[in-house]
Order: C-alpha cells, then structure tokens, then sequence
C-alpha cells in the first residue's frame, strides 16, 4: 500500500517536474520570439529615421544653395542700382 502510495507521488511529481519544464522552455523560447520582433521593429524604425535623416540633410543643402543664389543676385540688383543712381 505505502508502495502504491509513493510511486503515485513520484508519478505526480514527475509529470510536475516535465510539464513545468515544458512549460518554462516554450515561455522562453515565446519571449525570445518577442525580443526578435522587437529588434526587427527597431530596425525597421532606425532605417525609417536614417532616410528622413538623409531627405532633411538634402533638404537643407538645397535651401542653403538657394540662399546663397538669392545673396548673389541680392548683390547684382545692388551694383545694378548704384550703378544707376550715378547714372542719374
């Protein structure tokens, strides 16, 4: 009887034993899956935020040259109108 009793509880706590282990393995293998989401998403986000990066800097070089022409021809209108103020 006492036989019976005792391979019953190693029974039980074998099958506690497996599953909680099973159990332990797949909750560590889904956290594992998450954090691979997690870095492609960053990694997704982090090439989105380079490109934007990119387009402001070209944007800026663009409004930078534009500046500068509109200096240059800031300067020639100036020497045009000197020019014509002496003329008068």
């Amino acid at each position: 009887m006492m036989r019976k009793i005792l391979d019953g509880a190693l029974w039980g706590l074998g099958f506690w034993l497996v599953g909680g282990s099973l159990m332990l393995m797949f909750s560590a293998f889904n956290s594992h899956q998450q954090a691979g989401r997690q870095s492609d998403a960053r990694a997704v986000q982090s090439g989105g935020v380079e490109d934007q990066w990119s387009r402001s800097e070209k944007l800026l070089a663009r409004q930078e040259q534009s500046m500068a022409r509109s200096e240059q021809q800031l300067i020639r209108l100036d020497k045009i109108l000197d020019k014509w103020e002496r003329q008068k």
